[in-house]
């Protein structure tokens, strides 16, 4: 009986022993990390930003209709009253313009159904153009009002759009001082002179399509 209760106390001591080693074990890790001294650093490194690719806006250019029609002749001198455009078509079927627009560099006019037969000629006029005469086989395309576009086309420079009925651009050209389509392009001075595609119907994009030349309404440029 002695002998176990000296055994229970021996290992009741060891065990506080145990005990009070650990805990003195953490004290002294403790104080010995509150040794360590931590320095920052006083430089840090730069990051390099990575380079922005600069954001270009390109203008949209306008949308281009399939309508093969062309502006082939413009009559642009005298009273308002005497300008005409002529238009051709150079497809093998007949083309309506109803709902076309006809500008110039201020305004529009709208045009009315009129069909511009296979290889033939339209001719827009003002309202009281009763001095342009149309002969057929071509047809005449008479605007609601006495002037083209807004107020008809300035001799010193103006341009001349038709545009499709969805606005789409089906033709364009510009004269004189106004070089938003063509530089270099001089009004004719002369009266019976007109602005007109050479050859007949041609259609390279380029200032050189077009010459002055006598008027030749409704039939093939000369």
């Amino acid at each position: 009986m002695k002998i176990n209760q000296f055994i229970f106390i021996f290992l009741l001591v060891l065990a506080g022993f145990l005990s009070l080693k650990m805990v003195f074990g953490l004290f002294t890790s403790a104080a010995s990390n509150n040794g360590n001294n931590f320095i920052a650093s006083d430089s840090f490194p730069t990051k390099t930003p990575t380079p922005t690719v600069p954001i270009t806006n390109t203008p949209t250019p306008p949308a281009q209709s399939s309508s093969p029609l062309l502006i082939n002749e413009v009559y642009l001198l005298g009273d308002f009253k005497d300008e005409w455009v002529e238009i051709y078509n150079p497809s093998s079927s007949p083309v309506s313009v109803n709902g076309y627009r006809i500008e110039d560099d201020n305004g529009y006019d709208t045009l009315p159904d009129v069909s511009i037969p296979a290889g033939g000629y339209g001719i827009i006029k003002g309202n009281d153009s009763s001095d342009v005469i149309v002969p057929p086989p071509a047809v005449a395309i008479e605007v609601t009002n006495a002037k083209i576009g807004s107020n008809g086309f300035t001799n010193a420079g103006d341009k001349v759009v038709l545009r499709d009925e969805t606005n789409a651009l089906v033709d364009q050209m510009s004269y004189g001082t106004n070089t938003e389509v063509f530089s270099g392009l001089t009004p004719p001075t002369i009266s019976g002179n007109t602005l007109a595609r050479n050859p007949n119907g041609i259609d390279t994009g380029s200032v050189t399509d077009w010459q002055i030349r006598t008027a030749s309404i409704g039939v093939t440029n000369p």
